[in-house]
């Protein structure tokens, strides 16, 4: 029977394999564990479980044949050092192997950071003893890491090409959604010479690894994802530009999409746009740029219709002050004390105080004034002193609710 041995399944749930690939791949998967000519071993992190859960043949088979593995504990770690190192005829000192564990501790990574620790032992091994003094020179187990790249990066002068550096970093490392790092490919055809020359040294210390994708094209990335956390020049970038990697990856979802930046994600673009322009792709920073025009085109039409709003406010505050002062004018009253006339009530000497109606011999009178008959006043009250002029009929009309006189243009004395 053939054995296949897949390490790290996971990697075909990240963002780094598009959603169509996985089911076929799965389909493929399926179809070898079905063979009874091969035997098929896969290493699944069990964060990643769920995903796989959504297909359901590979449900199926991890229902069938899974065999969890908890983390190991002291005892486990010691053997993983020991057993192999005697199967290859090496011993390592007595302290050795507790001082790796303590430095190592259980922390995720840690198994990956041991390996690479006890590779560089190997290799710096005296004879057929893995010594506690080699250890000590690799400056531990973080230490291993930070030496063998801090050694690597450097020219033959002992400089530091820090922009070339940060490229490489980017084109190697990405964060995910929860802001940690994870590693990604990076096709050599595509880094310039400064950063080839980077690559090859890193790859010499074995903190990088070079292969070729299926369709023939060389590619690199990190050797050990502990190589993102435990050499702290690689780290801190990774700190500094988290933000930067994680917007980029928006903008990039924006761009897909074909829909120009508005508002927040536009004040966010135009602020990396000012600080980092020149880390971004060409095709980005004509988006960018088509996003701030478009902007600026929208907050011209707004300005002017913001004029126009105000110009059509101030007309109609100028018109509303007109009719209040209309109104105004309406309620306030045209006649003045002087201008009445106080007709007492009847008293025992006056019984009568006028006749109403014309006299008989008025011709001119209409039936609506005759008889003429007395009119007894029992109360005072106010008699205007001379007659009503339309203007103070229009307002006694507003004033009551009355329907207004009707009269053609000629309205007759006021």
């Amino acid at each position: 029977q053939l054995f296949l041995f897949a390490d790290q399944f996971e990697e075909l749930f990240t963002a780094r394999v598009a959603e169509q690939h996985r089911a076929p791949f799965i389909a493929l998967v399926d179809a070898i564990a079905a063979s009874r000519c091969v035997r098929l071993v896969l290493t699944l992190r069990a964060d990643y479980y769920e995903h796989c859960t959504r297909f359901e043949r590979l449900a199926e088979r991890l229902r069938a044949g899974s065999f969890p593995l908890a983390v190991p504990g002291a005892r486990s770690l010691a053997a993983m050092i020991e057993r192999p190192a005697r199967a290859a005829g090496l011993e390592p000192d007595p302290k050795l192997v507790d001082t790796i564990l303590e430095e190592t501790g259980t922390e995720p990574g840690a198994l990956a950071l041991m390996e690479f620790t006890l590779e560089r032992l190997y290799d710096a091994r005296a004879g057929h003893r893995l010594t506690l003094e080699s250890y000590r020179t690799l400056q531990g187990v973080g230490g291993a890491i930070e030496v063998q790249g801090e050694r690597a990066i450097r020219d033959a002068e002992g400089r530091v090409d820090e922009v070339a550096l940060s490229r490489v970093f980017h084109a190697l490392a990405d964060v995910d959604e929860a802001g940690s790092a994870v590693r990604k490919r990076a096709r050599l055809d595509e880094l310039v010479p400064a950063e080839r020359s980077l690559v090859e040294r890193l790859v010499k210390a074995r903190l990088l690894v070079t292969d070729r994708d299926a369709a023939g094209v060389p590619y690199v990335k990190v050797a050990h994802e502990a190589v993102l956390r435990h050499w702290p020049r690689f780290s801190d970038w990774l700190k500094d530009n988290r933000y930067f990697i994680l917007w980029r990856r928006r903008l990039r979802v924006w761009l897909e999409g074909g829909s120009l930046l508005r508002d927040t994600p536009l004040a966010e673009a135009k602020g990396w746009f000012a600080e980092r322009s020149e880390e971004l792709e060409d095709n980005e920073r004509e988006f960018i740029g088509k996003s701030l025009a478009a902007a600026r085109r929208r907050k011209g039409v707004l300005w002017g219709s913001t004029a126009l709003v105000i110009v059509l406010l101030s007309v109609l505050s100028i018109w509303q002050y007109w009719e209040l002062e209309t109104e105004r004018e309406r309620r306030r009253p045209i006649l003045h004390e002087e201008d009445w006339i106080l007709i007492p009530p009847r008293t025992v000497e006056q019984p009568w105080i006028f006749q109403m109606g014309s006299a008989d011999d008025d011709k001119e009178a209409s039936l609506r004034e005759r008889p003429r008959h007395p009119v007894r006043i029992s109360k005072a009250f106010k008699l205007g002193r001379y007659e009503v002029t339309f203007e103070e009929y229009d307002r006694f009309t507003y004033a009551t609710g009355r329907p207004p006189q009707r009269r053609g243009l000629w309205r007759g004395p006021e």
